[in-house]
């Protein structure tokens, strides 16, 4: 996997985008990045998607989440994540949209440095097994 400063868009990304109807990049598997343009606010913008799919790689905190009653879907993993980003930076997850159906969590901001502060926090919380076994 890589590091997230080795996470490069190309040049002229809203130009591919408005081509070829989005970006994705899978290098952070099993999350995704996926960039389209968005309407937000009375104007489209690139949104900067970051993308679970409920089921993944994540047994073990699934599991979890089984145990403690919760359904495991798109909507429990939005749950959990914005848990994570209100205790380490609330103001930060004011700031990022949701866009989460069905198994899917998809969180996204219009701003490349949100995505990428984003992805630190949510590879960061995947990893840290002690706040885990308490967010449930």
């Amino acid at each position: 996997m890589l590091k997230i400063d080795q996470l490069k868009f190309p040049p002229k990304l809203r130009a591919i985008v408005a081509d070829e109807g989005r970006y994705e990049d899978d290098s952070f598997t099993p999350l995704l990045i996926n960039v389209s343009l968005l309407d937000h606010k009375a104007r489209t913008v690139l949104g900067y998607q970051l993308i679970l799919a409920a089921g993944s790689d994540y047994e073990e905190i699934e599991d979890q989440m089984y145990e403690a009653g919760i359904e495991i879907d798109g909507q429990a993993w939005e749950a959990l994540i914005r848990k994570y980003l209100k205790l380490k930076d609330s103001a930060f997850e004011k700031q990022i949209e949701g866009d989460t159906e069905g198994s899917n969590c998809v969180l996204w901001s219009d701003k490349e440095e949100s995505l990428r502060k984003l992805l630190k926090l949510v590879l960061e919380m995947l990893s840290d097994t002690a706040w885990l076994k308490t967010a449930f």
